[in-house]
């Protein structure tokens, strides 16, 4: 039996909350180049966009997991599946070198096109 079969209601209620609450918090991060840079100037000797990769992708975008599924509808799902797919691939240009500084990441088109569509997918999440 899986995790998600002995779950009371309840209980499954309580993690699919918190499963959008974490995923609408990640989402308004990537969203917005003001609280990134806000966030850079917070925690200066931390490099944040490695920060928002793993919050994503280690963190809180769990795809595969049923409880995680659970938590939202079938278009929310797909929303974030394109976003991801969208975050991979620019991740994927600087695969081979050093993660780059947010300061320098948010003046790139590719980084302002994946806000964008983090804004899109947070905004259908409600």
């Amino acid at each position: 039996m899986e995790l998600i079969d002995r779950l009371s209601k309840l209980e499954l209620a309580k993690r699919q909350k918190i499963s959008r609450a974490d995923i609408k918090e990640q989402l308004q991060l990537l969203s917005s180049i003001e609280e990134q840079l806000e966030y850079q100037r917070n925690v200066p000797h931390v490099n944040i966009t490695g920060e928002l990769i793993c919050g994503w992708f280690d963190d809180n975008y769990w795809p595969e997991d049923k409880i995680f599924r659970s938590g939202f509808t079938g278009q929310e799902l797909e929303a974030m599946a394109k976003f991801n797919d969208e975050f991979r691939s620019v991740c994927k240009t600087f695969l081979n070198s050093e993660i780059p500084q947010i300061t320098d990441l948010v003046q790139t088109l590719e980084w302002k096109n994946l806000i964008r569509k983090a804004h899109d997918t947070l905004k259908l999440l409600g």
